[in-house]
């Protein structure tokens, strides 16, 4: 989740313009935390095979309704800091527009919460949370760039 969210976003960032902002780092935690659900999201499937195995990753350790419940605070928190940041963060308005993403993100938690843990029935959750990080990601980027400071 570190790479794939503050540490590209960041070093991206860093690369082509010499400097980082604070507007960019919160952009880039909020998109390591949706990272960070993406990842969550993905080994509900294997809950069963894994703890059979013995593979006591969180989401085993913490089991199926505790692990949903870290998953749904990952994506609120993610969407809940890039909007704090936009509203409160110099030069950071724009990247509001990534709040587009949160209608997937939303999908992708309800899905979750009833799919009763069959696989197939998070295949839909999946999608939507991968949807929802490109889509805050392309829109907290381009709004960042697009949009003048305030």
């Amino acid at each position: 989740a570190i790479a794939y969210g503050p540490l590209v976003v960041c070093g991206t960032y860093l690369v082509q313009t010499g400097t980082l902002t604070t507007a960019l780092l919160h952009a880039a935690c909020s998109l390591g935390l949706l990272v960070a659900a993406f990842l969550w999201i993905n080994e509900f499937p294997d809950y069963a095979a894994d703890a059979a195995a013995g593979k006591r990753n969180l989401v085993v350790r913490l089991g199926k309704p505790a692990a949903q419940r870290v998953f749904t605070a990952l994506v609120l928190v993610a969407y809940g800091w890039l909007l704090a940041a936009s509203v409160h963060t110099a030069g950071a308005q724009g990247m509001a527009a990534g709040l587009i993403g949160v209608v997937p993100a939303l999908v992708s938690i309800v899905v979750l919460h009833r799919s009763g843990g069959v696989t197939t029935r998070l295949i839909p959750a999946q999608a939507a949370c991968l949807l929802s990080f490109v889509l805050m990601a392309l829109g907290s980027g381009l709004g960042y760039l697009l949009l003048p400071a305030a």
